[in-house]
C-alpha cells in the first residue's frame, strides 16, 4: 500500500513509499484512507521536535482519518467513518491507505465529500476536552488566544453554544482572524490583557497570557510546554492530553452536520505531495489530504 513515512529527525525526509497492508488485531478495523489533513504536530513530528513513544521508526505520520470500511466488527463494510490516531503515543499514523484503528476510536460521518469532515477528528476532540476542563458558566469571562486556528476557532464556538461569549484575544485587534469577525466577538491584543482581568483563559496558540487569570481562576492550555507565568493565587491549571474516542468524537461530528459548529476553509493536496503540504501554510486555511485529489 502507498504510504507517507518520516524517519522523526531534524532535516529527516518525507518518504511517499510502499509498505505492507496492516492487518487489524482484535478489536480494531481496517479503514481504506480517503482523506486526513495536516496538523502543526505532524510537522512537530517530522522535524523531530517530537517523537512518537512507540517503533523506531520510519512511522506513517498523520493523525486524523476519513474512509471506508474494508473490515472489523462494529461496523458495516463499506460505512464511512471519521477517527484520529493518538500518532505521538502510538507510533501509528493515518497517512497510507490502509489504516487499522481500534474501532472505540471510529465514529460513523454523514456520507459528505470525505474532506469535509478530515480535519475535524484531532481539533474537535481538542477543543471539546478543553471546553470540559474548563466547566465556564454563562456570565464568565473567558479569554481564547488562537481563536482564528483550528482548535481555537472550535472552543468559541463551542463556548457560544453554552452560552459564553468568549473574548479572541489576538495578534492585531483591528484585523481580526475572519471567523473571529464572523461571530462578533469582541477582541483584544495579547498586550492589552489586564492582570486580572478575566475568570480564565484557553490557550490555542502558546501564548503567555497568565497574568490576566483572576484570583482562583482557570487556565486551560491545549500546547504542551507552553509558559504560564504571572499566575494569580490558586489558579486551576491544566494541558489538554486529547485521547482517542469514537463517541466524543460522535458528538462533534453532529455539530458539524447541524451547522452548530463550522470548520475553517481548506486547501485539498494530493496524498503523495503530503511533503508540499507540510511546508506550506496558509494563516486561517488548513490543509488536507486525499486520495481524491490524486486521481
Amino acid at each position: 500500500m502507498l504510504a507517507v513515512t518520516t524517519t522523526a529527525t531534524p532535516g529527516g525526509e518525507l518518504h511517499v513509499t510502499q509498505t505492507a497492508d496492516p492487518v487489524p488485531a482484535p478489536g480494531e478495523v481496517l479503514v481504506r484512507f480517503e482523506a486526513s489533513s495536516v496538523n502543526p504536530a505532524d510537522r512537530k513530528i517530522h522535524s523531530g521536535l517530537i517523537r512518537p513513544r512507540i517503533g523506531e521508526g520510519p512511522w506513517v505520520l498523520g493523525w486524523d482519518l476519513v474512509g471506508r470500511v474494508v473490515d472489523g466488527d462494529g461496523f458495516a463494510v463499506g460505512q464511512r467513518v471519521a477517527g484520529m490516531s493518538a500518532m505521538a503515543s502510538t507510533g501509528r499514523g493515518t497517512w497510507a491507505e490502509l489504516v487499522a484503528l481500534p474501532a472505540r476510536s471510529l465514529t460513523p460521518v454523514p456520507d459528505a465529500p470525505p474532506a469535509a469532515f478530515a480535519h475535524l477528528p484531532l481539533i474537535g476532540l481538542t477543543a471539546r476536552q478543553a471546553v470540559l476542563d474548563l466547566a465556564g458558566r454563562p456570565g464568565e469571562r473567558v479569554a481564547v488566544t488562537g481563536a482564528g486556528g483550528g482548535v481555537g476557532s472550535l472552543v468559541v464556538q463551542m463556548l457560544l453554544i453554552r452560552g459564553i461569549s468568549p473574548l479572541a484575544v489576538v495578534r492585531d485587534p483591528a484585523s481580526p482572524p475572519g471567523i473571529v469577525s464572523q461571530l462578533g466577538l469582541g477582541v483584544a491584543g495579547i498586550e492589552a490583557l489586564q492582570p486580572g482581568s478575566v475568570d480564565a483563559v484557553v490557550d490555542a496558540a502558546g501564548v503567555d497570557v497568565g497574568a490576566a487569570v483572576r484570583n482562583h481562576g482557570r487556565y486551560i492550555s491545549v500546547v504542551p510546554g507552553a509558559p504560564r507565568t504571572g499566575l494569580a493565587e490558586e489558579v486551576f491549571t491544566t494541558t489538554v492530553r486529547v485521547a482517542e474516542d469514537g463517541g466524543h468524537l460522535a458528538e462533534v461530528v453532529d455539530l458539524v452536520a447541524t451547522g452548530s459548529l463550522s470548520l475553517p476553509p481548506a486547501v485539498d493536496v494530493p496524498l503523495r505531495e503530503a511533503g508540499r503540504a507540510l511546508r506550506s501554510s496558509t494563516p486561517g486555511t488548513r490543509t488536507t489530504l486525499s486520495l481524491a485529489a490524486d486521481r
